[in-house]
């Protein structure tokens, strides 16, 4: 995957690229932009919530909606996603530190723990 990365990358600049959204979800498309890569097959999922892109609840779930709509067999054959980043010069911030340090309930917290592991188990069971 990262050969494809790179090559993709190195052989044309994501300005260059033909955008496209695959979901209807107006947040979807704030948080999380799906763009068409010139490889074909090759899904690039943009990450956009400035100003450091933290994975809250919403980020989590619109990615985990995003991989959903384009990993979708029904709607084609996907070889492979790139998930980075629109904003300039941060991937991400990690977890939201401030919500994990607000006096949540034992739900919330468990809640927001269960949407990370669900992210962390389809993107490493991705049949891509």
């Amino acid at each position: 995957m990262r050969r494809v990365a790179h090559a993709m990358l190195r052989h044309s600049p994501l300005t260059s690229m033909k955008r496209s959204a695959v979901t209807d979800s107006e947040k979807c498309k704030n948080l999380v932009e799906v763009i068409e890569s010139p490889l074909h097959g090759i899904k690039i999922l943009s990450m956009n919530n400035a100003p450091d892109n933290v994975l809250s609840s919403s980020m989590l779930g619109m990615i985990l909606s995003c991989i959903g709509e384009v990993c979708d067999p029904e709607k084609g054959k996907c070889r492979g996603i790139v998930l980075t980043s629109s904003l300039p010069n941060i991937f991400s911030a990690g977890l939201d530190l401030q919500f994990l340090c607000t006096d949540m309930s034992y739900d919330s917290f468990s809640s927001y723990w269960k949407q990370l592991q669900a992210l962390y188990v389809t993107l490493n069971t991705l049949p891509v």
